[in-house]
């Protein structure tokens, strides 16, 4: 079930039912969140740089998809403004990178 969602979500966003939106959605903000909790991390010192590029990598893959990468043009004024940023420019200066295949999903 939850493939299915997250194949039919990133594919098309707006394909999805009310209550498969509300998942996707919940899936990406705790997908996100949890990402965002990294970039502070690395910020504050915590976390060593080259530790947190795994995760940047996903989080790549995951907005590069068309349905992720419309929630993330209106969600992302819930996150912190430097990640945002941090995030936006991230994803224009790796704009030719395809989604590692780690994330089991072609993006188109």
């Amino acid at each position: 079930e939850l493939a299915e969602l997250i194949l039919k979500g990133y594919a098309d966003s707006e394909s999805l039912t009310p209550e498969e939106r509300v998942r996707f959605n919940a899936l990406l903000v705790a997908s996100i969140r949890r990402m965002e909790s990294v970039y502070i991390q690395e910020q504050i010192g915590s976390l060593e740089p080259d530790l947190a590029r795994g995760f940047e990598l996903s989080l790549l893959s995951l907005l590069k998809n068309p349905g992720a990468a419309k929630w993330w043009s209106t969600a992302k004024v819930t996150f912190n403004p430097r990640f945002v940023e941090h995030v936006d420019t991230w994803l224009r200066e790796n704009e030719t990178l395809d989604s590692h295949p780690s994330m089991g999903v072609a993006i188109g």
